[in-house]
């Protein structure tokens, strides 16, 4: 990344801050082109030259990048796998996805007591998160569930590895539930996510048997995006033989009425 830089063409104090392509935004990214334009016309030629120069570098985002920019990280196989994984057809519609700014608390003012979510948590050591299927909360106290009805799992989409919660004694604390931590998985814990949401780690103690979602015992990481997505049944679509009785009706309608106009006689 550029370091700042600070010059003065045609008298014009400018500082320019370098800026991160993950941090823009469609929107900011935008308005910087139009800050160039701005800029440029209102400078000599010489001015200007100076001026393409320290802002060229800001500007150099890749086709491949540009593209990203607010792309979902739950992308159409990652929402197939993980739909496997639950056994069922089902619809995820997104209701979090961090911006620049947030920390648990706006996280947890999204997503508190929507039901069912998947969380994903674009992290420095892969693409992982879990399926709560009770509803997040801001209480301060782990979700307790007793072995029958241990139904969450967290996994690492990076690896296509799934871990769901296991049957021991430690495997009774589902998720923990406070304002002052992003999205944390079962005890010790196997997915922690700080209060800024930039940051945690991965344990094994609640999920799996042994290994974290990295296949280590203990990982920190780094985190760049976080997605939760509420989870409902699919709507099932109508039957064919539904479809076929409804054509079949409004086709008899139709021949009724051509019967009934031809029968009446012309006056």
């Amino acid at each position: 990344m550029a370091p700042v830089q600070t010059f003065y063409p045609d008298d014009i104090h400018v500082r320019v801050e370098p800026i991160s392509p993950a941090a823009l935004t469609v929107e900011t990214y935008l308005l910087l082109l139009k800050m160039c334009g701005a800029i440029l016309t209102s400078m000599s030629i010489s001015g200007s030259l100076k001026c393409v120069a320290v802002l060229l570098p800001l500007l150099a985002i890749s086709s491949a990048e540009a593209a990203t920019i607010n792309a979902s990280l739950f992308t159409q196989s990652y929402r197939d796998q993980v739909a496997v994984w639950l056994g069922s057809d089902v619809t995820f519609t997104s209701i979090y996805s961090q911006n620049v700014g947030d920390d648990s608390v706006t996280w947890h003012a999204a997503v508190d007591g929507n039901g069912a979510t998947v969380t994903l948590i674009q992290t420095s050591l892969g693409l992982i998160g879990g399926y709560d299927p009770q509803s997040w909360s801001s209480l301060g106290d782990y979700n307790i569930t007793p072995p029958g009805d241990r139904t969450a799992f967290i996994f690492n989409l990076s690896t296509s590895l799934l871990l769901p919660q296991a049957f021991s004694d430690g495997g009774a604390d589902q998720t923990y539930n406070y304002d002052r931590y992003g999205p944390t998985f079962g005890g010790g814990h196997d997915i922690y996510v700080d209060w800024s949401l930039a940051s945690g780690y991965a344990y094994a103690y609640s999920y799996g048997n042994g290994g974290n979602v990295f296949g280590g015992s203990y990982d920190e990481f780094s985190i760049s995006k976080i997605e939760t997505f509420t989870v409902s049944p699919a709507s099932p679509a109508p039957e064919p033989s539904t479809w076929i009785l409804m054509v079949s009706s409004v086709g008899a309608l139709f021949l009724s009425r051509r019967k009934l106009r031809a029968s009446v006689p012309l006056t």
